[in-house]
């Protein structure tokens, strides 16, 4: 007597600690042999959240990447927990997983909003304060955008470990 043709769930990292704007992802590996095609969807992500077409590979393991939405596209930085479901085709084989997902982020403040240069060549000083949200702990590298004229650089002093 054989077993019939399954497959398990797992998810990658799990926990899902994720900053927000990246993914994480749900696999689906066959036991007993191959059941077939299998289909991903999923409940309760965070507002902006998609889920990605899925993907086979060498095993036979059917791989979906769930990307979750940045703060500054209409994400948020919170404990949420989605199901995603996995089924065959027809739906005659189901299995589903809760995912604790930790959507993480920082939060950034500038010192000056504006400030006007008097003398040519002088140098502008700002500070730049930071905090992770949510438990982010990461590097922030800061960047500036803006400047209207080629020859003006601003001078980073590294990155920022939370």
């Amino acid at each position: 007597f054989s077993q019939p043709a399954d497959f398990t769930l797992s998810v990658t990292p799990n926990p899902a600690n994720v900053l927000a704007g990246t993914s994480f992802t749900v696999t689906a590996t066959p036991t007993n042999g191959s059941p077939g095609s299998i289909s991903f969807s999923a409940t309760g992500l965070p507002g902006g959240s998609s889920i990605g077409s899925p993907t086979v590979n060498g095993s036979g393991a059917t791989t979906v990447t769930i990307t979750t939405a940045s703060t500054d596209s209409g994400g948020a930085a919170g404990n949420f927990t989605p199901t995603i479901t996995a089924c065959t085709a027809s739906c005659a084989l189901t299995h589903s997983v809760s995912v604790p997902l930790v959507m993480q982020d920082f939060a950034a403040t500038i010192s000056k909003a504006r400030q006007d240069v008097t003398c040519a060549g002088g140098p502008l000083t700002f500070m730049l304060t930071t905090a992770g949200v949510n438990g982010y702990n990461g590097t922030i590298t800061p960047f500036f955008l803006g400047f209207f004229k080629s020859d003006l650089t601003p001078t980073v002093i590294g990155s920022v470990l939370l």
